[in-house]
């Protein structure tokens, strides 16, 4: 489900991304607050916003990411860069076992496609932390 497209904001850090998605994420449905959601943000060669892509949303502490889903987006969407953006409903910001495993497999994807992967932010309601 496109969230946002062609808005042309410029991505130079991950605190530009959290800015962005903060009102994303505040407008969910008050009962949907506590699962994870999982967006794909597709930039254009000067990192400018092209797409905001809900990929996946799940439970309160997972959500199933597939690599075709998010290259079948950037693809259509002729991305040059992508960022891979979550949340953890709980708050707790760390970077786990299975945020590492999904990262590495998307970088390795990008490469074969010769797309940038810029980063993979993981968001709460006040703060974010990221991997690059």
């Amino acid at each position: 489900m496109i969230v946002k497209e062609n808005c042309k904001e410029v991505i130079t850090a991950a605190k530009d991304v959290f800015k962005i998605m903060k009102p994303i994420y505040e407008a969910r449905p008050a009962g949907e607050k506590h699962k994870e959601y999982f967006y794909l943000m597709g930039l254009d060669n000067r990192n400018r916003i092209k797409i905001i892509d809900l990929i996946s949303f799940g439970s309160i502490n997972e959500c199933a990411i597939y690599p075709r889903e998010i290259f079948r987006v950037a693809i259509i969407k002729d991305c040059a860069s992508i960022i891979m953006i979550h949340n953890h409903p709980s708050g707790h910001l760390e970077i786990s076992t299975e945020d590492r495993a999904i990262t590495e497999r998307i970088k390795s994807g990008c490469k074969i496609l010769d797309i940038k992967f810029l980063d993979h932010v993981i968001v709460s309601e006040t703060d974010f932390i990221h991997f690059q």
